[in-house]
């Protein structure tokens, strides 16, 4: 997710995207399967944002267009803009649709190019724009592909986002996406429900117990699936759909997860006592964590970014350190501590393969998802264990 991107970035050096210029056509033969494409597509950087749709159509441009091999386009963390550009012809009657499978991007904008090379369409959509200008309200985005059968069609797709530019390209019918999206719902109600309860189960604790690390848990809970609803568009299509500017400031997410775990981390472990020196280590994630948040709040979200990605990665394996220390010290409750941090770090690199290709990439749900699910459960077991 967010903070995996910073190395998904420098390894792009060693699994290149653009590897050799092939011409390729999507074509839409009636499949039941949704198809991915983002290996049929072409790229073009515009570090400038001022690319418009006329500029790019003009002749010599389409050289300038590198073939992008990876079924799910990576562009890890940047300020660019990026334009795709794709070909699709329509074999069969149906009802299909261009899906970018993320809810996480600032700026879409599709045109469609006839055969004679004209402008025909201009679509526009993004978290920049209210909920309600989608094509089809669901937490990703889905184009019509309306054309007529045996036709075909140049599709110019621009994509702008202060979030890692990371996103699978797919068509299919309206029946195959509804169909996905609902498993996909039902799995996501399974992960949010479980985090809820463990949020309410443990806000429970700390009322018959007064326990203040109860406290410091429980918002650290409250930080990763606010994160995580953001990242699924969740908490846009049903808390904020009119006032999409607060999209922009979900980074902030990342930076109080550095301050909640560390907290969270110093008080369990007693680290102030047991370890003064590695206790001040920790003081370094609530530094970042709290530039985070500023860097995001005035409006250096690309910086707030990068450095998210860097330091939740490194204090979940600076905290798996803290765990083998203070097992073999003899402090008891740090073995389910260990379990879970150890748990995130193995749920951080899967992502990893999975943003670079090298892995197929998990259908519903997400390997960070599946880490932090664990995660919780078990400090959830450790924090018992601590009481007891």
């Amino acid at each position: 997710m967010l903070f995996i991107r910073f190395f998904a970035f420098s390894l792009t050096a060693v699994f290149p995207l653009a590897l050799s210029f092939s011409q390729s056509v999507v074509y839409l033969e009636g499949q039941t399967e949704i198809q991915r494409i983002g290996h049929l597509t072409q790229y073009l950087e515009d570090p400038t944002l001022q690319l418009s749709i006329q500029e790019i159509l003009k002749d010599g441009m389409l050289e300038k267009f590198s073939p992008c091999l990876q079924d799910a386009p990576n562009f890890s963390s940047t300020a660019s803009a990026y334009w795709l550009r794709f070909e699709v012809e329509k074999k069969v009657q149906g009802d299909y649709y261009l899906e970018v499978g993320t809810a996480f991007m600032d700026s879409i904008s599709l045109f469609e190019i006839n055969e004679n090379g004209e402008l025909i369409s201009a679509r526009y959509s993004g978290d920049d724009l209210p909920f309600d200008s989608r094509e089809i309200k669901i937490g990703n985005y889905l184009f019509a592909l309306d054309f007529p059968v045996s036709a075909r069609r140049i599709y110019y797709l621009r994509i702008k986002s202060d979030q890692p530019l990371f996103f699978p390209l797919r068509v299919g019918t309206l029946v195959a996406f509804m169909e996905y999206t609902h498993d996909q719902d039902f799995l996501q109600g399974i992960y949010f429900g479980f985090m809820l309860l463990i949020f309410f189960y443990n806000l429970f604790l700390y009322c018959t117990t007064r326990e203040k690390i109860y406290l410091f848990y429980i918002a650290y809970v409250c930080s990763i699936t606010w994160f995580m609803a953001s990242v699924f568009g969740y908490f846009f299509e049903y808390f904020w759909p009119n006032t999409p500017w607060i999209n922009g400031d979900v980074v902030v997410s990342s930076g109080l997860t550095l301050i909640t775990a560390t907290l969270f981390t110093q008080k369990f472990l007693d680290t102030k006592t047991l370890s003064p020196r590695l206790h001040l280590g920790t003081k370094i994630f609530t530094i970042v964590g709290g530039l985070v948040i500023a860097f995001v709040i005035f409006d250096f979200k690309i910086i707030g970014l990068q450095l998210a990605q860097a330091g939740l990665l490194f204090m979940a394996i600076y905290f798996v350190i803290l765990g083998i220390r203070f097992k073999l010290k003899g402090f008891e409750p740090a073995k389910f501590y260990l379990i879970a941090w150890g748990t995130l770090v193995v749920g951080i690199f899967f992502a990893i393969l999975e943003s670079l290709n090298q892995i197929p990439l998990m259908p519903y749900v997400n390997a960070m998802q599946i880490g932090s699910g664990m995660e919780v459960l078990l400090l959830s077991f450790a924090l018992g264990d601590k009481i007891n």
